[in-house]
C-alpha cells in the first residue's frame, strides 16, 4: 500500500508539476502580450498626442488668420467712417458752393436787369452805349 501510495504521490506530483508547466508558459506568453500590449499602448499614445499637437497647430494658424482678416474688416471699416466723414464734409462745402454760386446767379441776372434798364434808358435819352454794351445781347442765355 505504501508503493502505491507513493506511486500515486509521484504521479500527483508528475500531474502537478506538468500543470504548473503550464500555468508558467500561459504566464509567461501573458506576461510577453501585456509587454507588447504596453508598448503599443505607449505607440498609439505618442501618435495621438502627436496628431493632437498637429491639430493644435493647424487650429493655431487658423486662429491667426481669423484675427488678421478680423483686423482687415476693422481697417475697412475705419476707412468707410473716414470716407463717410470726408464724403459728409465734401457734401456741406459743395452745399456752401452752390449756395454761392446761386446767389452769384442771382446777382449775376439783377447785373444784366440793370445793364437792359441803363441801355434803354442811354438810348432812350438818345446818349451813346459804349463798346461792351454793344456787343452784348439783350437776352438773358449768357447769365447761366
Amino acid at each position: 500500500m505504501e508503493q502505491s501510495a507513493v506511486a500515486r504521490s509521484r504521479r500527483n506530483q508528475q500531474h502537478v508539476s506538468e500543470h504548473n508547466a503550464q500555468l508558467k508558459a500561459q504566464n509567461e506568453a501573458l506576461m510577453k502580450a501585456k509587454s507588447q500590449l504596453e508598448q503599443d499602448e505607449d505607440e498609439l499614445t505618442k501618435m495621438y498626442e502627436k496628431w493632437i499637437a498637429d491639430d493644435t497647430e493647424d487650429l493655431k494658424i487658423t486662429r491667426e488668420e481669423i484675427a488678421e482678416i478680423q483686423r482687415k474688416i476693422d481697417a475697412v471699416q475705419a476707412a468707410q467712417e473716414s470716407h463717410e466723414n470726408t464724403l459728409a464734409e465734401k457734401e456741406l462745402i459743395l452745399a456752401g458752393k452752390e449756395d454761392v454760386l446761386s446767389d452769384l446767379h442771382a446777382q449775376l441776372k439783377e447785373k444784366n436787369t440793370l445793364i437792359k434798364d441803363m441801355k434803354r434808358r442811354v438810348k432812350k435819352l438818345g446818349g451813346t452805349l459804349p463798346e461792351k454794351l454793344k456787343d452784348m445781347p439783350d437776352d438773358d442765355d449768357w447769365a447761366w
